[in-house]
């Protein structure tokens, strides 16, 4: 019985501990374009591009660790074509719940295709920036 116990305990770790990495998974695993990125702030990114009617819609969710003193957090999201070209940047200023900030910007597409979006990242405390860091979506077809 302990046994069966201890088993449920560490299983019940390990999903909650692995919750981010399976989400980024499904996403078609976003990359982080900087080599050997170590966060001063950041716990973890999940970017996530979908199509609404003729709209890329790139919702982003920003993590930070509980002792962070980040209280803004700036999105600059390119939206590009799988050939690379570029069809729109917007910019948003994540919302802040808890240890996480969230954010969406919405870019009209003029063609059908395939998209992805790369996704400026910049973390501040008060107007000094903390980091920077880009990462990209997975691939969505319109």
């Amino acid at each position: 019985m302990i046994k069966k116990i201890l088993i449920t305990c560490i299983l019940i770790t390990a999903l909650l501990l692995g919750t981010c990495m399976a989400y980024a998974e499904e996403l078609d695993e976003p990359i982080i374009e900087e080599d050997n990125v170590d966060y001063v702030d950041v716990s973890c990114v999940e970017p996530r591009l979908q199509i609404s009617g003729s709209n890329a819609i790139c919702k982003v969710r920003v993590d930070v660790f509980s002792s962070s003193n980040a209280n803004k957090v700036v999105l600059i999201v390119k939206y590009l074509k799988s050939s690379g070209v570029s069809v729109g940047t917007k910019t948003a200023i994540a919302y802040r719940s808890g240890n996480s900030f969230s954010g969406q910007t919405t870019n009209a597409l003029s063609s059908h295709g395939t998209y992805h979006a790369k996704v400026n990242i910049k973390v501040y405390h008060d107007s000094q920036l903390i980091e920077s860091f880009n990462v990209l979506t997975g691939n969505v077809t319109y």
